[in-house]
């Protein structure tokens, strides 16, 4: 195409150059684009990888909000949660992202709940075997926190850990 372009018939100054060294000034150029493609390929993902864990990081924050208000237990079930969250931007950014879903970060974070009361609930059972106590069904509320007044713990999670154990 090049050989037979017009442009380069009329141009001796063009027609001196070798065959091969037009081939290779183009596939120089053709590797440059190339290149530059790659690297703005790489960009949009790191900037779309970016964007994904900013959002899952504000949707796991929303989660502690909700956790900390006592909206969020690891009893929650999402259907009780989602009119809640909604609305919220921190959700509606996560949504189409690449990664876990809304449904996902959820679950962990109950999950993590769960986990945190199951290892509190071993912490007050070794901590009331060396008081020869046992909680029962029948145990008071009261008679629980008495029983676990020395044991440090926050009153969240003790009373957790008592609905977990009786």
């Amino acid at each position: 195409m090049i050989l037979a372009a017009p442009s380069f018939r009329q141009n001796h100054e063009l027609q001196k150059i070798e065959t091969i060294d037009i081939l290779t000034v183009w596939d120089d150029y053709s590797r440059q684009l190339e290149q530059e493609h790659e690297q703005e390929n790489k960009r949009v993902r790191i900037e779309r990888v970016r964007k994904a864990r900013k959002a899952r990081e504000g949707f796991v924050a929303l989660l502690h909000e909700l956790k900390h208000d006592g909206h969020l237990t690891r009893q929650s079930k999402w259907k009780d949660l989602y009119p809640r969250i909604r609305k919220d931007e921190r959700y509606e950014n996560l949504l189409g992202m690449q990664g876990s879903s809304p449904l996902d970060l959820w679950m962990d974070v109950v999950d993590d709940m769960q986990d945190e009361v199951e290892r509190g609930a071993e912490k007050v059972e070794q901590f009331l075997k060396q008081g020869q106590k046992v909680v029962e069904i029948e145990t008071k509320w009261d008679e629980f926190e008495g029983w676990t007044a020395d044991l440090t713990m926050e009153p969240k999670l003790k009373r957790d850990v008592f609905d977990f154990v009786s």
